[in-house]
């Protein structure tokens, strides 16, 4: 199921993957040399994927995939086992994750600096409205991805937003005002809290 996302960490991943396994498979490399080659793999994927999920929010998501590359790391050190593409058979198979993954950060930093930048601004109601029903839709969207008992949560969140943006689209004030924008805030908080939970 091949699905259009930015996909910049995913291939950045990939590319790493299907260096290490075509050295691996074609390469005349002293065992030593591969070993070590297959730690910088493992380390250089595991940095990647820190360094760019680096937020407060750390989904269960990702933990999993740094585990699946770690235990490949220890799992590809056997012998006779550098005769399969390993790195990139689990690029390839964790490309859902990878989505979901990009598709929670993507919720998480709509909320996050919607809140932010009420505290600060005045924002405009299309511009709220339309971030929340963006992060409405990036909560259905992930909904189809996750289990039963998560997915109703989520859809429930979701339908919270939509209706919220629903609610504030026909606003005749181009502005909210600093009470309204104060309550906004302490919804998104409340908005972010619930994804948090969900997902940590």
């Amino acid at each position: 199921m091949w699905k259009k996302f930015p996909r910049s960490l995913w291939l950045q991943i990939l590319i790493i993957a299907l260096a290490n396994d075509f050295i691996d498979l074609f390469g005349q490399f002293p065992n030593p040399v591969e070993t070590a080659l297959d730690l910088l793999t493992g380390l250089l994927i595991v940095l990647l994927i820190k360094m760019k999920t680096f937020e407060v929010f750390q989904p269960k998501i990702v933990n999993k995939i740094i585990s699946i590359f770690t235990l490949l790391v220890i799992v590809d050190l056997l012998p006779f086992i550098d005769i399969a593409p390993l790195w990139t058979l689990a690029t390839l198979a964790l490309y859902n994750d990878f989505y979901r993954m990009n598709l929670l950060f993507k919720t998480y930093n709509i909320l996050n600096n919607l809140s932010k930048i009420l505290i600060r601004n005045p924002v405009s109601w299309s511009y709220i409205t339309c971030s929340i029903n963006r992060a409405g839709d990036y909560l259905r969207e992930i909904s189809r991805l996750v289990s039963r008992e998560v997915r109703k949560q989520v859809l429930i969140l979701a339908r919270e937003m939509t209706e919220y943006a629903a609610k504030y689209s026909a606003v005749k004030e181009e502005y909210p005002s600093e009470e309204e924008a104060r309550s906004l805030v302490i919804l998104l908080d409340s908005w972010l809290g619930k994804l948090i939970s969900f997902f940590e």
